[in-house]
């Protein structure tokens, strides 16, 4: 019951080691002058703490011979990675990202890691596991943050939002391929183009390229967070798309047999509780 059992995903941490021991998530550090101790007594990390945009973290009084502390961290009850999430949670977690660099700045620190793997949900609530990736600041602005954040987090969000759900799936789930900004930005281009050469309309399109390329150069945080939050998901096509319409008369649903067996399982069964998919209307 009392064993260890290390994070695979924390093995590149010069600082330290993730691990889980008895359903609680630790991270062991190294160094008892390690800067993520120094982070802990800082307002920032407060400040982050309180509006729940990392998890709650405290330095427990677990000993382990080959660290010189050890931290007790929030547990999510359930990880998923950012080829699992919905259009709305990658939404979601580009702001958390937004948010925590606008909010280092006015601390004098940075975000180093911004990237999606870095970020965990929390019944829902995305949140940011990477304590060794805040920093003091080197730069003004930190246009680090804004190129990783654009090449690994925003610009797969833009060609999710065109329908390219596959294409995005890809460049998020193979991002050690390292695609560069130029490499995301030719992609969304040319599917700009595919989509308005669809309406014969190329001045639609040089439009379109115009508006888009003043969210690729800028540096403006609030800019980036008004961009993604108007950001919608185009519909899917799909056999099954209008599968449900038939169901329904005035906004009301038609009892099928099907239906009817179906409450009368749920009910013998005293069923408090279920999850739809929907996987038939493509969602």
């Amino acid at each position: 019951m009392n064993e260890i059992n290390y994070s695979n995903m924390s093995l590149c941490d010069t600082t330290g080691r993730v691990f889980e021991r008895n359903g609680t998530i630790y991270r062991g550090i190294y160094d008892k002058d390690s800067d993520i101790l120094e982070f802990l007594k800082t307002d920032l990390f407060k400040t982050l703490e309180s509006k729940g945009f990392i998890p709650k973290t405290k330095i427990s009084d677990l000993k382990v011979a080959e660290f010189a502390c050890v931290l007790e961290h929030e547990t999510a009850s359930c990880v998923n990675y950012p080829h699992e999430w919905s259009f709305e949670m990658h939404k979601d977690a580009c702001l958390l990202l937004l948010n925590l660099e606008e909010i280092c700045n006015a601390h004098n620190f940075m975000v180093k890691d911004a990237h999606l793997f870095n970020v965990v949900f929390f019944y829902g609530v995305p949140k940011f596991v990477d304590l060794g990736s805040f920093v003091k600041k080197t730069s003004e602005p930190n246009s680090f943050f804004i190129f990783y954040f654009k090449t690994r987090a925003y610009l797969p969000l833009l060609i999710w939002s065109e329908g390219n759900y596959g294409l995005a799936y890809s460049i998020i789930r193979e991002s050690s391929a390292r695609l560069t900004l130029y490499d995301l930005v030719e992609i969304y281009r040319g599917l700009l183009l595919i989509k308005n050469l669809g309406v014969k309309s190329v001045k639609k399109y040089l439009n379109a390229r115009k508006n888009i390329f003043h969210s690729f150069d800028t540096q403006s945080i609030p800019v980036l967070k008004e961009i993604i939050q108007s950001l919608k998901l185009n519909n899917y096509h799909s056999t099954w798309v209008n599968y449900h319409q038939g169901l329904y008369n005035n906004g009301k649903l038609i009892s099928t047999p099907r239906f009817d067996k179906i409450i009368s399982i749920v009910n013998e069964l005293n069923v408090t509780s279920i999850s739809d998919v929907a996987c038939n209307e493509g969602h």
